[in-house]
């Protein structure tokens, strides 16, 4: 869609709270990209609504800012609007909010590890690989708890 990928950088709700405190309203641009349902029974004050569908098929624009945050209910629907954006060179910053609204409720823990095991870059035979190696992984874990708690 956009050429010249940038990293998308995910952000705690610590670091969100700070950047607001820290940074005027004209600076940024913070995007909720939930459905408008969700948006009307709660928000993050300053969030402009633009559902993911709607950024996605271009139907909502997004005006360029220096810093643009997306959020969700819980960070995976906001990733995908920021990845899509990432290209665009009107955007200088680009960033997600790691556990969406739910961690800005205090929902979630605050440094749940992000785990990308499949990005879509690789070839066949390196996912299939990258898949045994998660089967062997599990083996060895569920073997290692019927050790610990046999009997």
């Amino acid at each position: 869609m956009f050429s010249n990928n940038q990293a998308v950088t995910n952000i705690s709700v610590d670091q969100l709270r700070q950047f607001i405190s820290s940074h005027e309203e004209q600076e940024y641009l913070l995007v909720d990209v939930r459905e408008p349902e969700e948006y009307s029974a709660e928000h993050i004050p300053g969030a402009q609504l633009i559902p993911l569908m709607d950024l996605l098929t271009g139907a909502a624009q997004i005006k360029p800012a220096r810093h643009t945050i997306f959020y969700c209910r819980s960070g995976g629907r906001s990733m995908r609007g920021a990845q899509a954006l990432s290209g665009r060179g009107d955007m200088e910053k680009i960033y997600n909010l790691a556990g969406g609204i739910m961690s800005w409720r205090g929902e979630t823990l605050p440094d749940f590890p992000n785990l990308k095991v499949f990005d879509g870059t690789e070839d066949l035979p390196a996912l299939l690989l990258r898949a045994m190696d998660l089967e062997k992984g599990a083996e060895l874990l569920y073997g290692a708890l019927l050790e610990h708690f046999k009997g």
